[in-house]
């Protein structure tokens, strides 16, 4: 995963989906992982999957919540957050 995710990141992708992979890895890992994804934003679109609730609030400008395949809540991820929480 961690050679995978330091391909990936490096390609300077427009788009790109990162599903889980800070669920792996030790802390250091977690961090550098979490910087590079902050800086990479400023260059195009994140997709960013995950059950971290403080690193969607983190890293995500927006949240999507799914459950089952359906939408559930989208908006601020503080609010949508909050919402699982209920």
């Amino acid at each position: 995963m961690r050679l995978a995710f330091s391909i990936a990141i490096h390609a300077d992708p427009k788009c790109f989906l990162v599903d889980e992979a800070l669920s792996v890895g030790d802390a250091y890992f977690q961090q550098k992982c979490m910087r590079k994804i902050r800086s990479s934003g400023e260059r195009g679109s994140i997709i960013f999957v995950s059950h971290d609730l403080n690193a969607v609030k983190t890293l995500c400008d927006t949240a999507l919540m799914l459950d089952g395949g359906r939408i559930i809540d989208y908006g601020e991820p503080k609010t949508v957050v909050d919402f699982i929480r209920i």
